[in-house]
């Protein structure tokens, strides 16, 4: 299926030679006419590294969505119409923006944007872009995005009609639900496949006098409500068939307060920072005595981060609290670690680059940089203690190295050594397939754990073929994605100044569509393919399209296959499985179950006395081991997500811990039950 060649150079100064005569006799025929010649344009550049040292200083994450410098060629345009879902008619007024997916993010993001026309034509000018993130939007419509699509004429846009819900969003005044008011004048926010970062939309609506706004939904409503002054709050509202109203009741706030001290000192850190993890606001600064107090909704439970200049930033879990407000234990802060070095071989001027191993809430990394002018020692602040720490040096030559630390204690100056500099390594071939409209390829350059990603670059696939240059030694995965086939990553080793080759064969497919129960398509569904005999090693998930169609490609010819599906809410419907799927297949089908498999329950209040309901648990273990768990309400209820389990042992677990470690032991005073079937009953956990 797949070919790799390691490219050799020893033959390297004959090839020189033929390169030197062949531009000379090029140069004479060029200028025959006496016309001064000018350099051939290539179609693909060979430089790595394009963003301006500045602004690499300024944003020293390692590369991520990066490729080489563009030629300046001349504009591309991205071309199709846009076109109802369900009849086929032109949409005309659907506002496209475009984002180029090949620019760094140490340089601005390139941003276009335009309209379809009354036959539902569009025509935008992308520069020299050649992969493109797209979002389409239309009044009355569902929005379609695409993170992936490259530069070409013909793309057809299809949008299906939004299902029209007026929301009434009042706030609990009193928190007893005896008055409600209306939340009137502002900012809803509609999110559109909030579970998937790629292809999120988010739709911007204000609320009248009334506290009323029409909004349009597919499904449940996922709802956002931002009042001035205090944090978001809404959910994922479920809507009944034919449900044509909503009303939404805000909860009332408590607050949050705790205090940031030096852990080696225990002196008050003034001025630190404190941000939900999800969202970069600063919600609080501690004052002189290292306090600070934040109102906070009652339900959840968060991760928020603590920062203060010179000191390693802290992850605190923020758990469900009373109205009365919650006291964090005291937040310590380490202080940070020096990085130091010595980096050699490298020409011109270079650019370091730091990344924190260890990814936090939401992949959330600690990240740090430096620029030289030449070869010499470096040195980076301000490195999280303890943790492991990857280091990318890159010059203007195309010259690159990697090398790791591991940041000691609080404080201290840690020795990475001498990093060397070596070539950049390269990676092209072919691809193989029926139809390979709209194929692009996706390369990661990874280190240390599967999370960590050095560079990350796309690019379209061109008459069958693909090279990338400038790639970072070491662990390379290659993936591709075709429509909404996708392909399984290939992943090998690329060694420093290596042409490597690897040629794709797509001729492998899966093909299957979920639906419900009445035969329309779920695009909610996701789709995993397994190999039986490799298991884990190898496989590759998806979603169903708008359709509820999915599709693989680029599977073993001879394999068999598992294939699976679940829904992106967990207790929406029991997953499904088919084994002994051979590659080739075609017509698979899911039905999405119509009801929710679950737990609900409560705990007895004699327990509640003994144990805060905001710090217990009640998790569901099948016999296999497999196990879901959910946090209790105010009031001892719980709702447990079962989907595809049969009967589980219900117990009941205490949290304990403080700042961001947290544990959990069963409540020894608890009965656990036995044989418990989801969707029967309402179990109640009771003292011994």
């Amino acid at each position: 299926m797949l070919r790799m060649a390691r490219g050799a150079r020893r033959q390297w100064p004959w090839l020189a030679c033929a390169s030197v005569i062949a531009a000379l006799l090029w140069l004479v025929l060029a200028n025959d006419g006496g016309t001064p010649a000018t350099a051939p344009r290539t179609t693909e550049a060979t430089e790595p590294e394009r963003e301006e040292v500045k602004a690499a200083a300024a944003s020293p994450e390692l590369v991520r969505q990066e490729v080489a410098e563009p030629p300046p060629a001349r504009a591309k345009r991205l071309a199709g119409r846009v076109v109802h879902g369900e009849t086929g008619a032109a949409l005309p007024g659907a506002a496209l923006v475009v984002h180029d997916c090949e620019t760094s993010v140490a340089s601005a993001p390139r941003q276009w944007r335009g309209t379809s026309g009354d036959d539902g034509s569009f025509e935008v000018d992308v520069g020299g872009a050649a992969t493109v993130d797209v979002e389409v939007t239309r009044a009355g419509c569902v929005p379609w995005r695409q993170p992936f699509l490259p530069v070409q004429q013909g793309h057809v846009v299809t949008l299906d009609p939004a299902r029209r819900l007026v929301v009434t969003v009042l706030v609990d005044a009193k928190g007893d639900r005896s008055v409600l008011e209306p939340v009137a004048h502002t900012p809803c926010r509609v999110v559109f496949r909030g579970d998937n970062q790629q292809r999120k939309v988010i739709e911007d609506h204000v609320t009248d006098a009334r506290g009323e706004v029409v909004v349009g939904c597919l499904g449940d409503l996922h709802l956002v409500v931002e009042r001035e002054g205090l944090p978001p709050q809404g959910g994922i509202f479920e809507l009944e068939p034919g449900q044509e109203r909503l009303q939404v009741v805000l909860r009332p706030f408590g607050s949050v307060t705790g205090r940031v001290v030096d852990v080696q000192s225990g002196l008050p850190l003034a001025g630190a920072t404190v941000r939900k993890t999800y969202r970069e606001v600063v919600e609080a600064v501690a004052d002189a005595d290292g306090r600070f107090r934040i109102p906070h909704e009652l339900q959840e439970h968060e991760v928020w981060h603590v920062d203060h200049p010179g000191y390693t930033r802290n992850y605190v879990h923020v758990l469900p609290q009373r109205s009365d407000g919650l006291e964090i234990p005291l937040i310590e802060l380490a202080r940070t670690v020096t990085l130091s070095g010595t980096v050699k071989g490298f020409t011109g001027t270079i650019a370091v680059s730091a990344v924190s191993e260890k990814a936090w809430y939401v992949h959330n990394r600690w990240q740090g940089g430096a620029q030289l002018v030449a070869d010499g020692p470096v040195r980076l602040p301000d490195a999280p203690a303890g943790e492991d720490i990857a280091i990318l040096v890159r010059d203007r030559a195309g010259r690159v190295a990697t090398a790791r630390a591991s940041a000691g204690a609080p404080g201290a100056v840690v020795d990475f050594g001498v990093v060397s500099a070596a070539e950049a390594g390269s990676l092209h071939g072919r691809v193989t397939a029926d139809d390979l409209q709209g194929a692009v390829l996706l390369v990661r350059c990874v280190v240390g754990g599967d999370q960590l990603v050095l560079q990350e670059r796309t690019l379209p696939v061109r008459d069958g073929g693909y090279r990338f240059e400038g790639l970072v030694p070491g662990r390379v995965r290659l993936g591709l994605v075709c429509g909404d086939a996708r392909l399984p990553e290939e992943e090998f080793v690329l060694r420093a100044g290596e042409a490597a080759e690897l040629d794709l064969d797509l001729g492998g497919w899966i093909r299957g569509e979920v639906v419900d129960q009445a035969g329309k398509g779920q695009s909610d569904a996701i789709v995993e393919c397994a190999d039986e005999a490799r298991g884990s090693t190898r496989r590759v998930r998806g979603r169903a399209d708008r359709l509820g169609r999915f599709a693989f490609a680029g599977l073993a010819r001879e394999a068999t296959w598992r294939v699976r599906i679940w829904g992106a809410d967990p207790g929406q419907y029991e997953p499904e499985r088919l084994d002994s799927v051979r590659t080739g297949a075609a017509g698979l089908r899911f039905t999405k179950l119509g009801k929710r498999l679950e737990i609900r329950g409560r705990v007895d209040e004699a327990l509640l006395v003994l144990v805060p309901w905001e710090r217990l648990q009640v998790q569901g273990r099948e016999a296999d081991g497999r196990y879901v768990h959910a946090g209790v309400r105010q009031g001892g209820e719980f709702v447990l997500a079962t989907s595809g389990m049969g009967p589980c042992r219900l117990e009941l677990f205490a949290l304990s811990g403080a700042g961001g470690e947290l544990s959990s032991h069963p409540v020894a005073e608890a009965a656990p039950i036995d044989n418990v079937v989801p969707g029967e009953g309402e179990p109640v956990l009771r003292r011994r």
